[in-house]
């Protein structure tokens, strides 16, 4: 377990020793934390909504990474965190084949129930549960292992979180931001000239090392022959994908892989999924795709 820039990580492979019981706890309460700082900005109403059928409500993942803590470690113990935790194990098992049947993907967003006071009420429950839990020092190995597990699985949903919020504020005519950031400057430099890395044909390692945290289609680490390529040094600024499409980009199929350019064929893809371009009616000024 390290400490890097403020942030613990963690370095363990599902084998948890008691040494470092204490600081899973605190990369438990760090990732608990985390993932509900990243909707401190949202109103109660974005938490609800399902624009896409891809796309989850922020609320369900709070309410779906609590419910893994409950079933896998609480519920064994017979202190699950509420009455309803029946009902919350149907609403909040995501294709955990193993434990049931469970609501679907696509119609998570019908449910204005549970309340998002509710699922935050619930989730607290969830958090003090297992710190008292380590707390008390009673923890096993294996329980331990779970944990770790679930520290990992919700620090992927903090990832699809940020996804489905950024797809909820931008699918609305009036798009807003997620975060105010006061200091653009910045971002408005003219970029560097392009250069390139090259990278040789070789054979190269893949899959995770014995000494971090891997899940097990991560596992076991193999070799696999690499062609040679050429690698962009820098990324590609708005200003220069903008040229791209200004230059017939998503109009050349030269340009695009077969499944690409039947993909752009298909949807009728013109430009990037949070482009928008500004139109004037009368005294509005609008968004459209």
């Amino acid at each position: 377990m390290t400490k890097k820039n403020g942030v613990t990580e963690q370095n363990f492979n599902g084998q948890i020793d008691q040494e470092i019981d204490r600081s899973l706890q605190q990369v438990f309460a760090d990732v608990r934390q985390q993932t509900e700082q990243i909707c401190a900005n949202l109103l109660t109403e974005d938490f609800v909504v399902q624009p896409a059928s891809f796309v989850s409500p922020p609320k369900w993942h709070l309410a779906h990474t609590s419910w893994f803590f409950d079933c896998f470690i609480l519920e064994p113990l017979n202190i699950a965190q509420t009455k309803k935790s029946s009902q919350y194990h149907y609403l909040f098992n995501s294709y955990y084949k193993s434990q049931g049947a469970h609501w679907l993907q696509t119609n998570r967003g019908q449910l204005s129930r549970p309340s998002v006071k509710e699922i935050m009420s619930y989730r607290q429950g969830i958090t003090e549960a297992v710190i008292e839990l380590f707390e008390s020092n009673s923890l096993s190995l294996k329980q331990l292992e779970v944990i770790a597990t679930g520290i990992q699985h919700e620090q992927q949903h903090q990832e699809l979180l940020l996804m489905d919020i950024k797809f909820i504020l931008g699918n609305h005519p009036w798009p807003d931001a997620y975060q105010q950031i006061a200091d653009t400057d910045k971002f408005l430099l003219p970029a560097r000239a392009l250069g390139w890395l090259e990278s040789t044909e070789n054979i190269s390692l893949f899959g995770a090392r014995i000494d971090d945290f891997s899940f097990d289609n991560e596992r076991p680490r193999h070799r696999r022959w690499i062609s040679g390529f050429q690698l962009s040094d820098r990324l590609i600024n708005n200003g220069e994908y903008l040229d791209f499409m200004t230059d017939g980009g998503y109009r050349r199929p030269e340009l695009w892989l077969s499944d690409g350019w039947d993909w752009i064929q298909e949807k009728q893809i013109t430009h990037p999924l949070y482009w928008r371009k500004k139109i004037k009616i009368g005294m509005n000024t609008i968004s459209v795709v």
